[in-house]
């Protein structure tokens, strides 16, 4: 089982922790193990998660200017979340940032999919 990920995320290296999603008692599934090394076999995707993040937060009201440069001055990533789902487990980028009070997630599906959304709309 994997414990952390290690990514090149908007040009920083970063280490982070994996998440599952499960309740006190319960094993983490197939499901989201065959997730998580999905996302390890794909980590490209990553590349494309900067410009939905930017999209989100200008649809949010952002009028910053926001870039690669600049984006860990206002989102900062915490985890990466593995939902518990029958089917494919839905993986996100868990991130705080100043601009979102409920925190951001940044959704990856298993065909690379990106959506961007708060984090209590998938938890």
């Amino acid at each position: 089982m994997v414990d952390y990920l290690e990514i090149k995320l908007w040009g920083k290296e970063e280490t982070l922790p994996i998440e599952y999603n499960c309740y006190d008692g319960e094993s983490i599934t197939e499901q989201q193990i065959d997730a998580i090394n999905n996302l390890q076999e794909h980590l490209e995707f990553f590349d494309y998660t900067l410009d939905q993040l930017i999209g989100f937060l200008r649809n949010r009201g952002c009028d910053t200017e926001l870039s690669e440069e600049n984006i860990y001055d206002y989102v900062q990533p915490q985890c990466i979340f593995v939902k518990r789902e029958a089917e494919k487990p839905r993986v996100a980028l868990m991130c705080q940032s100043v601009l979102e009070e409920d925190g951001i997630a940044v959704i990856i599906s298993e065909e690379g999919t990106i959506t961007v959304s708060t984090q209590d709309m998938l938890i």
